[in-house]
């Protein structure tokens, strides 16, 4: 897979830079969009045109994401990052914290994958992707946002799991890298 010039870019980071960029620019964004997009939906069923128990279900579904989104983006700005750069700052030591630990990732990439199952089901619900030619203004906004939303989080899962959890592999020893 060849990289693009965004990658080359985002190499160009420092850890501590990654932390950063994903707490104030991702987690922000995520936020504030599932917040925004959740409300609209509730608020303006008459507009998506579609049952009621698909509205329903996808309601519950943005609160069940906001609620995994929370709580993680909570571990990591307020555990997992702190602990980069309190303990990597520039460090090449194997002697990796218990917050980096490969369990500790490993349970955030499978809240990531949670995340991105919850997405793909309220866009299934909401028939996102059938409306590719759609004339509604305030629909296509909302499928616009859901968009862009869908894109903020792929992102970040793509930092984190290409370019911030490697590098935490690689603080450790080889062989004790997965106790």
């Amino acid at each position: 897979m060849q990289m693009t010039p965004a990658d080359h870019e985002l190499q160009a980071y420092s850890t501590e830079s990654l932390c950063e960029l994903i707490a104030e620019r991702y987690h922000t964004h995520i936020s504030q969009a599932c917040m925004h997009l959740q409300d609209h939906v509730l608020h303006n069923t008459y507009i998506l045109s579609l049952p009621d128990t698909n509205v329903e279900l996808a309601h519950l579904l943005f609160a069940k994401m906001q609620d995994e989104l929370k709580h993680l983006f909570l571990k990591e700005s307020g555990i997992l990052f702190p602990c980069i750069r309190k303990h990597f700052a520039g460090n090449d030591s194997c002697n990796a914290p218990r917050c980096t630990k490969y369990t500790v990732i490993q349970t955030i990439t499978d809240q990531q994958m949670q995340i991105l199952s919850l997405l793909n089901r309220i866009k299934r619900l909401l028939l996102l992707d059938d409306m590719l030619y759609i004339k509604n203004t305030a629909l296509k906004t909302c499928r616009d946002q859901f968009i862009a939303m869908e894109a903020d989080i792929r992102q970040w899962m793509y930092i984190e799991q290409t370019l911030l959890f490697p590098w935490l592999d690689s603080m450790y020893c080889i062989t004790a890298s997965k106790l």
